[in-house]
C-alpha cells in the first residue's frame, strides 16, 4: 500500500477506533459523496465520510525532479471528514451542543479532532504538523446536521520507500 492509502487508512481507523466516537457514530464511510445522503441506510443516524481532496509530493528547494539521486520527497495529503448527525428528537433539544444523551453538531466537529489528535498512529505518520481545520456547519438538510473539515497531512519520504 502507498503512502497515500496507508494515510487515508490509518485516518479512518482513528475515527473508527476512537472510544468517544464509537459512542454514537454508527459508521465511517470512504469514499462516497458526503453531500449525498442517499448511499445511507435509514438506520444509519450518525456517520462520518471521508473523502481524499488532494495529494501532492513535493522535493526540497533547488533540487527540482531528481527522484533518482535518492532526494526526499514530500508528499501532502488533504482528506475532507464530514461529520453527520441526526435529529432524532427535536423538542426542546438545541442539536448545537450537546444535551444529555443527543450529541450536537458541535460536539461531533470537538471528538473528531480530539480523535485524530489523540492518534498516536495518525501522528506517527506525519514529519510535521497534522492541521484539522472545520470548513463549514450546514443545517438546510433538515434532519442531518453536517460539519464540514480538513485534515492535511505531511510525510517525507524517498525513493522506493512507497
Amino acid at each position: 500500500m502507498g503512502i497515500e492509502q496507508t494515510i487515508f487508512t490509518t485516518v479512518k481507523q482513528a475515527l473508527e477506533q476512537d472510544s468517544t466516537l464509537k459512542n454514537y457514530v454508527q459508521k465511517v464511510y470512504d469514499g462516497l459523496r458526503s453531500f449525498d445522503d442517499s448511499f445511507v441506510p435509514e438506520t444509519i443516524k450518525n456517520y462520518i465520510v471521508l473523502e481524499p481532496l488532494s495529494a501532492n509530493e513535493t522535493y526540497p528547494i533547488g533540487h527540482g525532479e531528481l527522484p533518482d539521486q535518492g532526494i526526499p520527497k514530500t508528499v501532502t495529503i488533504a482528506i475532507g471528514i464530514v461529520g453527520v448527525i441526526t435529529s432524532i428528537k427535536h423538542d426542546n433539544f438545541s442539536f448545537v451542543t450537546d444535551e444529555g444523551k443527543y450529541k450536537g453538531i458541535l460536539g461531533i466537529d470537538e471528538d473528531i479532532k480530539n480523535a485524530i489528535d489523540n492518534s498516536n498512529a495518525v501522528r506517527a505518520l506525519a514529519d510535521g504538523e497534522v492541521n484539522i481545520t472545520t470548513q463549514s456547519f450546514i443545517f438546510e438538510t433538515f434532519p442531518k446536521r453536517k460539519v464540514v473539515m480538513e485534515l492535511t497531512l505531511t510525510r517525507t519520504f524517498r525513493k522506493g520507500a512507497r
